[in-house]
């Protein structure tokens, strides 16, 4: 696609510069309710754990008033693994000076659009994206190593992840192409005490349907873990009902890096579910010590199995395993469009605390 353009209505489109990453931030950070001097403290907060946390803070654009004092609207992208990146947008602030307010009316022939912030982001997401499907060298944070094969691309897939309410960031992203797959449900229950493990595993080892076998990888030859994952991760993508729209979008050993990735990968926590001797599911659950949590990062299985009260028969396997763990609680994510899931967790215990929505765009190669 042609380089989009580095000025809107006199605002200019930078990459943004060390010096100015802070009001960069604080519009990424937002309003909040403390003021300019709590959302300066906000934002420096920000950019110091980012920097922990190893996120490349070059990888933000901006548009920069005329002033050069101000930033009108910040898009930060931050690539992860499994040669993914997510966008972060700046929020709206209705406490704050307008985007119109700080136009140059020199610079205007017709009035300042209504959408006009709208077409701000949309402008940032598309150089962001510009930049991303360029890249071969690595960013500077952790976790991000070039493919070896013949797609040098460091990313192939962008993410958006918003709040319900964000609607002039859902209206940038789908402007700028992305699609918007169904709402995420954000879902835990605490983890079970030790006097629930053998009712649990009593529950889960009476109720294996005949010829399924169900193996944690701890058990199973490391070099066999990446084949039989990865026929298990295609198998259950068939028919599925959880954001189906990612489907083919990268390849499955992008997919596995992406979920081994997720907090501390434990091959006694991921299980293979193997029917007739064939893969045909798994499910993934990985500690995330700094958020005292451990995450279900992956549960599908394919159509043979579906319908059979797998479901409830790996989740009480899966809660069993996490008896006796410091972390307190177990979380998931769910599109909501998957009535069956939902009501699996919820007969689980699980109940919703947060409600996301997703967008993606596939980048092509250039």
């Amino acid at each position: 696609s042609p380089t989009p353009p580095n000025t809107l209505g006199g605002l200019h489109v930078v990459r943004i510069a060390p010096d100015q990453r802070l009001l960069a931030a604080e519009r990424i950070v937002g309003p909040g309710a403390g003021g300019p001097a709590s959302r300066t403290a906000a934002a420096r907060r920000f950019l110091e754990s980012a920097s922990q946390l190893g996120i490349d803070i070059s990888l933000m654009w901006g548009t920069l008033d005329p002033s050069g004092r101000y930033f009108h609207q910040s898009c930060l992208a931050v690539v992860g693994a499994g040669r993914t990146a997510m966008l972060f947008l700046s929020s709206d602030d209705p406490d704050g000076p307008t985007s119109a307010a700080f136009v140059d009316p020199s610079l205007h022939v017709a009035p300042v659009p209504t959408d006009f912030g709208i077409r701000q982001r949309e402008l940032l997401i598309r150089h962001a994206c510009e930049h991303l499907t360029a890249m071969r060298t690595p960013p500077k944070s952790r976790g991000v190593t070039p493919r070896s094969d013949a797609d040098p691309r460091i990313v192939v897939l962008v993410q958006g992840l918003l709040e319900p309410e964000e609607s002039a960031a859902a209206d940038a992203l789908s402007r700028a192409g992305f699609l918007r797959l169904g709402d995420l449900a954000y879902m835990r229950r605490p983890l079970p005490s030790s006097v629930s493990r053998r009712r649990l595993q009593a529950a889960a080892q009476t109720t294996w349907p005949t010829g399924v076998v169900v193996r944690p990888l701890s058990q199973i030859d490391a070099s066999m873990h990446d084949a039989l994952l990865g026929r298990a991760l295609q198998q259950s993508y068939i028919d599925t009902l959880d954001c189906p729209e990612l489907c083919g979008l990268r390849d499955i050993d992008d997919v596995l890096e992406s979920h081994r990735s997720v907090g501390e990968f434990d091959p006694a926590l991921w299980w293979v579910i193997e029917l007739n001797g064939k893969a045909e599911g798994a499910m993934l659950l990985s500690v995330c010590s700094a958020q005292q949590t451990v995450e279900l990062v992956y549960l599908g299985i394919s159509p043979l199995l579906r319908g059979r009260g797998l479901g409830t028969s790996l989740l009480n396997l899966g809660l069993a395993a996490l008896v006796g763990k410091a972390e307190g609680s177990i979380t998931c994510a769910v599109d909501t469009r998957n009535t069956p899931a939902m009501k699996l967790y919820k007969r689980a215990g699980f109940q919703r605390f947060s409600t996301r929505v997703p967008f993606v765009m596939q980048l092509q190669a250039v």
